[in-house]
């Protein structure tokens, strides 16, 4: 027998063995006092039906915009494969009282849309006689208006993104470029996207997005200009002065994706006075245990990012506070040999226009760094997605300029307005090879830098950070390069339909316009 009837049956005998009016008037006020007790109930499996739902939907439309962009536009594949895992994820055992929820390429042409209307069966509720509730309400004829899929919205929203500006995104392989097929598709991607958070119309008002660009280095501040940013960082200060060894005669090149071949022939000891920082940083490393960092932690004391050469030269080798014995310059007998100062403070290997912005909500000064962006050097994997997770952490609060401050991992699970989240942060990374740099240093190990990033990206859902990975012209690279590299990306990625593989760069405006739209349509309710 069930609950619903054993409660009725219990609330008749009552009122049948009782007798008497007030025994009579116990019972009727019973009733409800029985529907608001098993209100809260229905309303309790409504609202995790709800959740389920909505997370189901955001899953199926991910799925079938991957499947429509990764393969020739096929509509009807695409609308199978969103439908198949909407009715996977969809595994709550609800009791529907309807159940319409069907896909179509939405109105834009540029991914799947999910539209239709749900209803959860309300046992409790019926006694007082309400028996379903709407979780969605959409009709089908209304349906061409309708290009988003409601799933997952927050009040807040914190977007990173990871954009690769090596040198293979040149059409020569090298580099560099502003222009070109890749780099040009590149940043009308992140621009489009920009375009669809944060401008005019968009329900996302709460927003804020990051960039950044990574090559052998990130970019923490323009040529010339290294200064608090830099010392929060990696602990360098501004200047310094002393003996160095220098080269006076070389040949060869670098700054390309590979190593290049300079060489020096000749050197020679000088002292010089006031060179300015390098503002660029590279991996957080220990030397002591060989091993990167792969946490959040704020940058401090045995937890710094090393500077532009890989170490802290000359305060330290590595991320440590372990102080060196040698290569001080304190004399010319004791020459320095670092490359964290020189004489205007600019980086290598990564252009003084590709300057790192965390979180803000401006979307013409975000356009003009992307549209500024130079690509060259090597793939730092594992350092592009540690930054992009900085942008994103509130242990870095102290370091980020005011309006730029994460918000709390608690506000991950705190309720927001309308059945939304407080707060979502999202990480996409972007890139088109496999990771073959840390520390500034080229051609180094793939599977090295690669299960760092793995580990980080671990890490930073178990934060509670939504991961999106975008895979950029992976199909040109070697087998093992590109085996890497998928691997990579789809375990980064927060599940399956969270990676998209785009082989063209109008693939990978597309990959760009469907996340955007997935981010905004989280935000709209397809509700009347």
């Amino acid at each position: 027998m069930g609950l619903l009837m054993k409660l009725r049956n219990a609330v008749r005998r009552f009122a049948v063995s009782a007798g008497g009016n007030v025994a009579m008037s116990f019972a009727i006020a019973g009733i409800p006092l029985l529907g608001a007790a098993g209100g809260a109930i229905d309303y309790s499996r409504y609202v995790s039906a709800r959740t389920d739902l909505y997370a189901a939907m955001d899953a199926a439309v991910l799925a079938g915009t991957k499947e429509y962009v990764e393969n020739g536009k096929n509509s009807q594949n695409a609308v199978a494969v969103a439908q198949k895992y909407f009715n996977q994820s969809l595994a709550g055992g609800y009791q529907f009282t309807s159940q319409n929820i069907q896909f179509k390429v939405n109105a834009t042409g540029n991914g799947i849309a999910a539209y239709g209307d749900v209803a959860i069966a309300t046992p409790f509720l019926s006694v007082v006689g309400i028996s379903s509730l709407p979780l969605l309400t959409k009709d089908i004829s209304e349906a061409d208006a309708a290009i988003e899929t409601p799933a997952g919205g927050a009040d807040n929203l914190e977007i990173a993104v990871m954009l690769d500006v090596t040198g293979s995104m040149c059409d020569d392989g090298s580099g560099p470029c502003t222009t070109g097929a890749k780099i040009s598709a590149a940043k009308t991607a992140a621009d489009n996207l920009v375009d669809l958070v944060l401008g005019p119309g968009s329900s996302t008002k709460n927003a804020r997005i990051s960039i950044v660009p990574f090559s052998n280095r990130v970019r923490l501040e323009a040529d010339g200009q290294g200064g608090a940013l830099t010392q929060a960082i990696t602990g360098l200060a501004p200047k310094w002065s002393g003996y160095e060894s220098v080269c006076t005669s070389g040949s060869g090149s670098g700054g390309s994706e590979n190593a290049g071949n300079w060489s020096c022939s000749a050197s020679s000891v000088q002292y010089f006075n006031n060179w300015k920082v390098m503002p660029c940083a590279t991996d957080r490393y220990y030397d002591a245990t060989a091993s990167f960092d792969l946490t959040d932690k704020a940058p401090g004391s045995n937890q710094w990012l090393n500077g532009h050469d890989g170490s802290r030269m000359t305060v330290s080798g590595d991320s440590s506070d372990t102080k060196p014995t040698q290569y001080l310059g304190k004399s010319a007998t004791d020459p320095a040999y670092q490359w964290n100062y020189n004489s205007d403070g600019s980086c290598a290997d990564i252009d003084s226009a590709d300057v790192m912005m965390p979180l803000a909500n401006n979307a013409t000064q975000l356009k003009k760094n992307i549209d500024a962006l130079s690509a060259f050097g090597a793939t730092a994997g594992a350092l592009g997605t540690a930054f992009t997770w900085y942008t994103l952490s509130p242990n870095w609060a102290s370091i980020w300029p005011n309006g730029s401050t994460p918000g709390n991992y608690s506000d991950l699970k705190a309720p927001g307005t309308q059945g939304s989240k407080k707060l979502r942060k999202i990480a996409i990374l972007m890139t088109d090879g496999g990771y073959n740099a840390y520390r500034g240093w080229k051609e180094q190990d793939i599977p090295t830098v690669s299960t760092a990033a793995k580990s980080l990206c671990s890490n930073m859902k178990t934060a509670g950070l939504e991961i999106y990975t975008v895979g950029f012209n992976l199909n040109n690279l070697s087998a093992s390069e590109a085996s890497a590299a998928t691997d990579t990306l789809s375990k980064c990625a927060t599940d399956a339909a969270h990676y998209i593989q785009a082989n063209s760069p109008q693939d990978l405006i597309s990959a760009f316009n469907a996340i955007g739209n997935q981010l905004v349509a989280a935000n709209l309710r397809l509700t009347k």
